[in-house]
């Protein structure tokens, strides 16, 4: 890295990043409950996480096996609409348009991935049209008025 190192040493690499993986295991499970499933969470990546944990929770002990039937069933759709998309090649998963705009070259596109939708459907309609306009903000009116 930067000069340190002539060529790459694979056997060194692995066991950096294997202990490193390892150590970021051993270190976070202890936090779980205290910063997952026992706190009020604001974010979407953290509700998103606690509500899969609490599912594994639940079915483990025997309660309501209702929220893993929805995991394994949005795994199999999910995976099922990924083959269609790249085994199969039915429908694309993104689509950009590029134009002129005065002297820049401008564009937009979109993607369609069962993950996205997931998180959507996880964080709420609210924080996906602020996420939306937030970017239409940046790219629409940002990137054109630069150009300019």
């Amino acid at each position: 890295m930067i000069g340190y190192w002539d060529h790459f040493p694979a056997g060194l690499i692995t066991c950096i990043t294997a202990i490193g993986g390892l150590l970021g295991v051993v270190r976070s499970v202890p936090l779980r409950r205290a910063l997952i499933l026992e706190s009020d969470l604001s974010f979407p990546e953290g509700v998103a996480t606690a509500e899969v944990l609490q599912a594994g929770e639940a079915h483990r002990e025997g309660g309501n096996s209702s929220s893993i039937k929805g995991l394994v069933w949005g795994g199999f759709i999910a995976s099922l609409l990924k083959f269609l998309q790249t085994g199969l090649q039915l429908f694309t998963e993104s689509f950009e348009y590029w134009f002129f705009a005065g002297s820049t070259v401008a564009g937009f596109g979109g993607g369609f991935s069962a993950a996205v939708i997931g998180g959507g459907y996880i964080v709420g309609f609210h924080a996906v049209i602020s996420m939306l306009s937030g970017g239409l903000l940046s790219w629409v009116v940002g990137v054109l008025f630069m150009g300019f």
